[in-house]
């Protein structure tokens, strides 16, 4: 377990360095796909409907765009490559698209469970609101579950993505990898989502700036940090 944590802290201080090392890549990226989300967001319903299967399509071509790097190849050109470049790939359009769909039906599962739940409607103010402990704990093990739960999903997700790209997986195949890495290294994984994911899941209880910010400090990031630690879990690696 030990191992598994310090494996985690070299990924994520690996994907801040390579961050840092490309800042117009992550601030240009992060930026398009906020201000995307932010006017798909206007849209009732179709909106996070759209947002759902375009984010996948991005985490793709920026695992496309750091796996192939161009030094020749202009700023803008680098930057738009990384937003959108694997929807015009032939090899990998299709299967990420099949992934997106599959992500898009998670993520209606996960909203009915949160309508029953009601988690949708528990905030910061509910968790400390009450006199009773035991409704606050009980309100607190509900967010809990139900942020574990989201972060198992969305990993899920980027590391599936990751087989279809850096590994040329089929989906299938790049859910069943996805699902040995899990079971090989939790630790390490669940690590990345509580780094990672779960300030975003947070944020969403504050104001749109709020999210915003964590978002470029945390998206980019985190797509790296999948990057590295599929490279470094991958069969026959000794990293």
């Amino acid at each position: 377990m030990d191992r598994d944590f310090v494996r985690a802290g070299d990924w994520i201080g690996k994907a801040y360095v390579l961050a840092a090392s490309r800042p117009l890549l992550w601030i240009g990226v992060s930026a398009l796909y906020l201000a995307l989300v932010a006017l798909l967001q206007g849209l009732p319903l179709a909106g996070d409907v759209l947002i759902i299967l375009w984010t996948p399509i991005t985490i793709a071509s920026v695992f496309k765009a750091v796996s192939d790097p161009r030094p020749t190849e202009l700023p803008l050109a680098r930057v738009l490559r990384a937003f959108w470049g694997v929807s015009r790939d032939r090899e990998l359009r299709f299967p990420v698209i099949r992934a997106a769909t599959v992500f898009l039906g998670a993520w209606v599962f996960l909203s009915v469970l949160a309508m029953l739940l009601r988690v949708d409607s528990l905030s910061f103010a509910g968790l400390f609101g009450h006199r009773s402990l035991a409704a606050s704990a009980l309100i607190a093990a509900l967010l809990v579950s139900f942020w574990s739960l989201q972060i198992a999903v969305i990993l899920t997700a980027f590391y599936v993505l990751a087989g279809i790209v850096l590994a040329a997986l089929k989906p299938l195949d790049a859910l069943e990898r996805a699902a040995d890495l899990w079971r090989d290294h939790p630790t390490a994984i669940c690590t990345l989502g509580g780094v990672f994911i779960l300030p975003l899941i947070i944020a969403f209880y504050f104001q749109p700036w709020i999210r915003g910010l964590v978002g470029i400090v945390t998206l980019m990031p985190l797509t790296l940090a999948v990057y590295i630690s599929y490279g470094a879990l991958r069969p026959g690696s000794t990293a």
